[in-house]
């Protein structure tokens, strides 16, 4: 009987427990309900600043001479003379002789043309003296209006003379050679120009197509200027649609920097197939102080033709290839919104936009992970003092008035 009772007293504490603990669950204080609002995130922006602008188009070369050449001799011979302006670097006018070679047996040639051009000669005249004979013994004839010129051709002497004929132009030519061979033993030069390269001495002896000396023309210069093939649509072309326009250059000798500007004289007519680039050739100018050289190393800039309400943006600004991200504020609220705009040229951090864009559009620099349109931001006010010129490199463009 006692053990029935502790098992009820057992089960009475229990359901007091149970009954007391419904009891403060029911009465418990409900807090109240606070909503939580999701954080915006912060983003900086730069305004979209159209503008009227050209573009700077880089490229570098060697300076050259306009021309050079390789004399070489055309007749053999020992060297028998070297003008002491034969050294490289010297200064040589034109037509002058640098080199003479013994032109002793040129002499002997020359006589000899000579006096075979005498004998065919003399062979001539009486050839002719025969023909006239011929004519006369012809119009003895008893048989009357007889024309020699009917005469057959042996009877004419026609043969004979049109040998003797042949044999003197053949001596005059000969003797034209061996004169036009002495001459050649005087080596000259063709133009002005400086000595690049000595390659004989004298007493040495030289055979046809020796090269003696090479030289290049000691005035005008120029540069040759690779443009590749996208950068040409930026040129100022002129009515043949050639690319022209004003290049600034700039080369160091020295201590010495050296500006100068010029403009285009030519192009070299085709793209060249390894580097895909057309070349223009631009002057060069010996400036003041200092002389721009051949084989100077030069740096340029090719000015381009101007193009209307162009920004410049940040590559950072960018989502994919062609696509930034502009700020509208829509019910109070900015958010963000997708657009794809015509990218008209790229230098380094500098994306310079042509079309898709409003003067002073918004455009968000920040990255933004997850982008949907329409997504709302929060503008930071630090965003709102930055400008285009902050962000990006302008040094590719110039601003046209």
């Amino acid at each position: 009987m006692k053990k029935l009772f502790k098992i009820l007293i057992g089960i009475g504490v229990l359901a007091g427990g149970f009954a007391i603990s419904g009891l403060l669950w029911i009465t418990r204080p409900v807090p109240d309900k606070v909503e939580q609002t999701k954080a915006l995130m912060a983003v900086d922006y730069i305004r979209a600043d159209l503008k009227t602008v050209s573009f700077e188009i880089p490229s570098q070369g060697i300076i050259e001479a306009h021309r050079r050449s390789q004399l070489a001799a055309e007749v053999p011979g020992k060297v028998v003379y070297v003008d002491p302006l034969f050294e490289v670097g010297q200064i040589v006018p034109a037509n002058h002789t640098l080199i003479r070679l013994d032109d002793t047996d040129f002499e002997a040639a020359i006589a000899q043309a000579e006096a075979t051009l005498a004998e065919t000669e003399s062979a001539l005249h009486s050839e002719e003296a025969r023909q006239e004979q011929a004519r006369r013994d012809w119009e003895r004839d008893p048989v009357p209006n007889k024309d020699f010129k009917k005469a057959p051709p042996l009877v004419q002497r026609l043969p004979q003379l049109k040998s003797a004929m042949a044999r003197v132009k053949s001596a005059t030519k000969a003797l034209e050679k061996a004169q036009q061979d002495k001459a050649r033993t005087n080596i000259t030069v063709p133009f002005n120009c400086i000595i690049a390269s000595k390659d004989t001495e004298l007493g040495s002896y030289v055979v046809p197509g020796s090269r003696v000396t090479e030289v290049f023309e000691s005035g005008p210069y120029e540069v040759r200027l690779p443009i590749s093939i996208d950068e040409l649509n930026h040129l100022k072309l002129s009515e043949d649609g050639d690319p022209t326009g004003i290049v600034r250059l700039n080369a160091t000798v020295g201590s010495k920097e050296l500006n100068w500007e010029a403009e285009i004289i030519r192009n070299e007519g085709e793209i060249d197939r390894q580097t895909r680039s057309l070349y223009l050739v631009v002057p060069v100018e010996n400036t003041r102080g200092a002389r721009a050289r051949p084989g100077l190393f030069v740096n340029a800039s090719v000015s381009g033709k101007p193009y209307e309400d162009v920004a410049a943006i940040p590559f950072q600004a960018f989502t994919n290839l062609n696509q930034i991200v502009v700020i509208k504020k829509e019910d109070g609220q900015d958010k963000l919104y997708p657009r794809d705009v015509d990218i008209l040229y790229r230098k380094g951090n500098t994306v310079f936009v042509e079309g898709g864009l409003n003067h002073g559009d918004r455009v968000c620099v920040t990255e933004v992970p997850d982008l949907v349109s329409g997504l709302p931001v929060k503008v930071t006010p630090l965003s709102a003092e930055k400008t285009s010129e902050e962000l990006t490199d302008n040094t590719a463009a110039t601003n046209q008035p």
